[in-house]
Order: structure tokens, then sequence, then C-alpha cells
């Protein structure tokens, strides 16, 4: 059954810190809702005046690196029976008052909240596929009722295990629109950012160099949609798999240089390899590059190569 609800029973909670460039979209958009809450950071771009003349309620913190957790220390802000929270780069469709409202109104006391498709926007150009789509985010529920994990990109918990969060399905429901990256640069340098400052244990039992290789395989496979995104997915499975090997070099650097470092060389050049080793030839690596470079391969396993060219560049400065 129904309730009577209305838009002062949500509170939309934001975090911001110098993005001028991208904010207005998230306050045309959220106008309807009564109480906005910005958490900034300091911003010295304008990002907190704007937000401040346009009824949101800047709430100062100190600047530090963001972790989906830092949400919990602020999530007692809300004094509504319901929270949204968005990124400062996040936008709502112009029908999203009715479809929340509908949402809110319509759930039963078991639905602590609802796991919202996203959009994603790389480049100016909204992705349809290569694992950016739906993209499932966790942003309205009963305030209060959620928690953050630690680290990156963790779908966060309900409080009470016995209730539960409904999962919207696309496309015909509620979405978030995410203005992730208007750049490649800005894409590699936040998924750079992301991976040194998230956590790694620093037992040396904890890391395997080829669990991370097999998360980098697994992602390029993931992301890569050619025939949907066109280039952009093959650019976006490209950093998503260099992303992988990176955090593994960083998770061996938090070992203390232990763990166990993998010997995997790209397919092909461990076929060769083992090829001559058995006809008992000198591996012409030379040779395997030109043989690699004309296969039908060549474009899809474009990640393996980078690994390819390092071991052909170790190979001759020895």
């Amino acid at each position: 059954m129904s309730k009577t609800v209305s838009s002062g029973d949500l509170t939309l909670l934001v975090f911001t810190k110098d993005n001028i460039e991208r904010i207005n979209p998230l306050i045309e958009t959220t106008s309807w809702i009564n109480t906005r809450i910005a958490v900034d950071m300091q911003s010295k771009d304008g990002t907190r005046e704007r937000l401040s003349s346009n009824r949101f309620d800047v709430h100062d913190i100190e600047p530090e690196t963001f972790f989906d957790e830092l949400r919990n220390r602020y999530l007692y802000l809300a004094k509504t029976p319901w929270t949204l929270i968005l990124d400062s780069d996040e936008f709502l469709a112009d029908d999203a008052q009715e479809q929340i409202m509908r949402l809110i109104s319509s759930a039963d006391d078991r639905v602590t909240g609802f796991s919202i498709p996203r959009h994603n926007y790389f480049l100016n150009k909204k992705l349809m596929g290569s694992g950016w789509y739906p993209d499932h985010q966790v942003r309205l529920f009963r305030s209060h009722q959620i928690v953050y994990s630690t680290g990156h990109h963790k779908s966060p918990t309900a409080k009470n295990k016995a209730s539960k969060i409904e999962i919207l399905e696309a496309p015909s429901c509620l979405h978030i629109h995410h203005n992730n990256y208007p750049t490649l640069e800005e894409f590699i340098s936040r998924q750079l950012s992301y991976a040194l400052s998230d956590e790694y244990s620093s037992q040396p039992s904890s890391f395997d160099f080829d669990d991370y290789l097999l998360k980098g395989i697994e992602q390029f496979n993931l992301r890569y949609e050619g025939k949907v995104d066109g280039d952009i997915s093959y650019v976006t499975a490209l950093v998503m798999y260099w992303d992988q090997i990176m955090r593994g070099l960083i998770h061996w650097e938090r070992t203390g240089y232990q763990g166990h470092l993998s010997e995997h060389i790209p397919n092909q050049v461990f076929v060769a390899r083992e090829f001559a080793i058995a006809n008992r030839e000198k591996l012409d690596l030379e040779r395997v590059h030109r043989s690699y470079r004309n296969s039908m391969s060549w474009r899809l396993t474009a990640p393996l190569r980078f690994l390819y060219s390092l071991l052909v560049t170790s190979r001759r400065a020895r």
C-alpha cells in the first residue's frame, strides 16, 4: 500500500571538492529536493559558493582522500526518513522527482534501499555496455540504515540483514547519470589515484601477482564491447587492464617486495619460447613479434603486448 510522501521526506547528500565545471547539472536536476547538504573539502574554485547560493547547506571539512567509507561519518546529517547520495559529477533525469517519490511511497518495511542503474559518460559519449552499464549503485535508502565499506567502489550493505535492497531493472526505471571523464588523461589519472589510495594487505601471503594478471584479463574482456561502444570501449578496456597491473605492483610494494611475483608472459611469447626450447633453438623475439603483429588477435590482445614489450626490452638489456 502506497504512503503519502513529499520531497520533504528526502535529503540529498553530496561530497565536493573543486568541481565547479561539472557541478551545475547536479544543482539543476535536484532543485526539487527541499534539503540538500554538501560536505565540502575546502574547494578553492568557487564550488562551495555556487552550492551555497543554490540553497545547499554546506558542511565544511578538512581535505582528505575520498573513500566510500567517508560517507559513513556524515550520514547523520540527514534528518529525513530517506537519503539520496550523489557524486558532484552526477545528475538526474527530468522525471526523477516523480520516480523517486513513487519508489519511496511504495516501499514496504522490508526495503532498506534501492540499487539504481547508472549511465556513465566517457569523452562525452554515453556508454551502453562494456561493463559500464547498467552499473547499479545503492544511493537511495532509509536514513542511517546503510553502511559503506572501506576502499573504493564497493557496494554498501544494509545494517539490518533481514531487510533487502531492491534492484531496479533497466532500462525503464530511475537512472543516475555520471559525467565520468571528459578526457582520457583524467580517466587515467583518476584510476591511478584510486589504485594508489586503496587498501592493500601488507602480509606477503595475501599477494600473488597472477591474481592481478587474471583480473586484468577479466577486466579487458568485460570492458571491450566494440560493437556497442566503439573505440571508447577499447580504450576503457585497456586502461582497466593496466589498472589491475598497477594495483598488483602497488600491492607487491606494500608487502615489502615479498609475495609471489608471476613469471607469466603473454601467451604467444610463451608458446614460442617453449617451442624454441623443445627444438633447441634460440628464441627469436623479433620473429615472434612479426608473427604476432600479423595475427588475428593483434587488436584484441593489445594489453598483453604491453607485457611482451617489457620482456623484449629486458632481454635486449642483458
